[in-house]
């Protein structure tokens, strides 16, 4: 009976603790409100990372469009050049042409001179009858002038033909020109219209620069903010751990008490089981005793006899299952209150829980308090 008292005041000293823990685990509870705050700053600087790849995307496009820039830059630079080379063979095409037409044009001359002297040779020969000797000369003369007279034709006509082709090169030189100027018009115009979508990419990125500048202030300010306000919270929140996992130590202190307490109400309800048997055992035994004894004369001494022994040994067992049923209701008593104990326990597990996600929320602000 003293160890029963004594263990329902070691357990009411329990309950004690553990209602002084759970007012502390709701105080704890009320200051694990700040994860809030750390979920702000999470969005805050998610929103700031994709500032970030915003304005590096634009960079890269920037970069794509100066570089596509200086490509069409060095198009046009080659096509000015291939320009320049066809109007330098054009040049020296029409000096080629223009040096053929004179040449032609004195070998028409000559033709017709050789002509109008063949004329006037024939007129003289009809007119005078010379020497044989002049005629052979003149003969001689005139069929020289005739191969001479065929070889400036032959040169004349390898002439127009040089010229036909310089012609059709000319013309095939003017329509690659055209062909090429029209090229370097689009290429122009394309150029123009990257240089615009540079000049609006520039003019986006100046108008965006003091907006980024004012929200990295205003985050800033914020988080400065916040970090001045969760610092003594987080402090707080470190000696509160400390404390929890001092009284988690100190609960499993009780549970290993505990359960030295099921054990020995285990082997209270042996010796329960164990008294039961034995006034069964007893009562067997008075009834066969008032069955042996039969003896007449000593019939009444032994009914009172009996009588008196049922009695005393009943009121001896009666004596013993009171104590042990004093005993069985302490003992449910003290299970209830283990139960409760247990209870408590894992909503003190539960708040611990609930602790170690606040400690993380605090890792990951000084993270980034570290980080800044």
């Amino acid at each position: 009976m003293q160890r029963i008292e004594f263990m329902k005041k070691e357990v009411d000293e329990l309950k004690n603790i553990i209602d002084a823990r759970q007012a502390e685990n709701e105080q704890m509870k009320t200051r694990l409100m700040i994860g809030r705050t750390g979920l702000k700053l999470r969005k805050i600087f998610r929103g700031m990372d994709e500032l970030k790849q915003v304005l590096e995307q634009q960079q890269v496009q920037i970069e794509q469009l100066t570089n596509e820039a200086d490509d069409w830059k060095n198009r046009f630079e080659t096509s000015e050049r291939s320009l320049e080379e066809v109007r330098a063979q054009l040049s020296a095409a029409q000096q080629a042409a223009e040096e053929s037409d004179s040449r032609n044009y004195v070998l028409e001359e000559t033709v017709q001179k050789l002509q109008e002297d063949r004329g006037r040779l024939e007129v003289c020969a009809d007119q005078t009858d010379p020497p044989d000797s002049e005629v052979g000369q003149l003969k001689q003369v005139s069929e020289q002038k005739e191969v001479d007279i065929e070889e400036l034709r032959n040169e004349v006509d390898e002439w127009k033909a040089r010229k036909e082709f310089l012609d059709l090169k000319i013309t095939q030189l003017k329509e690659s020109m055209r062909e090429e100027q029209a090229e370097t018009e689009e290429a122009r115009n394309e150029v123009y219209g990257w240089k615009q979508k540079l000049i609006i990419s520039e003019n986006l990125l100046e108008k965006q620069e003091p907006n980024c500048q004012l929200l990295n202030k205003l985050l800033r300010s914020q988080t400065l903010e916040i970090v001045d306000q969760t610092d003594p919270l987080y402090c707080e929140m470190d000696q509160l751990t400390q404390v929890l996992k001092q009284k988690q130590v100190e609960i499993e202190q009780l549970n290993d008490e505990v359960q030295e307490w099921k054990g020995r109400k285990r082997l209270v309800d042996l010796k329960m089981t164990r008294l039961k048997q034995c006034i069964k055992l007893m009562s067997m035994e008075a009834d066969t005793l008032a069955q042996t004894v039969s003896a007449e004369d000593d019939g009444l001494l032994l009914e009172r006899g009996k009588e008196i022994s049922k009695k005393g040994l009943v009121s001896s067992l009666d004596d013993n299952v009171a104590a042990q049923r004093d005993q069985v209701q302490d003992s449910k008593e003290m299970e209830e209150q283990v139960e409760v104990c247990v209870e408590k326990q894992e909503e003190i597990e539960d708040c611990t829980e609930n602790n170690s996600l606040g400690e993380q929320d605090g890792l990951f602000m000084q993270e980034k308090r570290t980080g800044q």
